[in-house]
């Protein structure tokens, strides 16, 4: 009778060993929790010593540990796994953020070189617009003086005439003589 009490202690025992691992909000398992502390390792080993006697039990709690064992390979596969995938974004997202920034640099240098063009065009321009604008006031300087020599000569012939005719002699009189 005192062996029974002992046995339903092993499993509870055993069963605060081996408890499932937990997972936290974004469900990754976390495999230290699963891990047993120093005092169940402690307790259990001593347990195991006292079962060496009851075979049926120590089978049951070996295998129960080869399950645990398991399960533990199982999460760190996976975590491999898992971190194996993640290496692999982390690398192909690498690739293309340095795709990407060669893309960025080489629109950069081409900005630049049409900003040097687009500059040079427009110095260009204005330097082609201050020369007309230099020629378009030469020539009205030219025409306001044309025009100036003009008037002079308009007047200078008119007052000719006024001279000529004013003598008492006027085109109109001749007009008559000659008839």
């Amino acid at each position: 009778q005192q062996q029974q009490p002992q046995q339903q202690q092993r499993p509870m025992q055993h069963h605060q060993v081996g408890q499932a691992p937990t997972t936290n909000r974004n469900n990754v398992i976390n495999p230290m929790s699963a891990m047993p502390s120093q005092t169940s390792l402690l307790s259990q080993s001593s347990s195991t010593e006292r079962s060496l006697t009851n075979t049926p039990l120590y089978d049951r709690l070996v295998s129960e540990e080869v399950k645990d064992l398991k399960e533990y390979i199982r999460i760190t596969e996976n975590l491999s796994r898992r971190v194996i995938d993640l290496e692999k974004i982390h690398f192909d997202l690498e690739h293309r953020l340095e795709e990407e920034q060669i893309k960025v640099q080489n629109l950069e240098h081409t900005l630049r070189q049409r900003e040097k063009t687009w500059k040079g065009q427009c110095d260009t321009l204005e330097k082609e617009n201050a020369e007309s604008q230099k020629l378009i006031r030469d020539e009205k300087v030219k025409v306001n003086k044309l025009l100036d020599m003009v008037n002079r000569l308009q007047n200078e012939i008119r007052n000719m005439i006024m001279n000529k005719f004013s003598g008492g002699y006027h085109p109109n009189q001749n007009q008559y003589h000659m008839q």
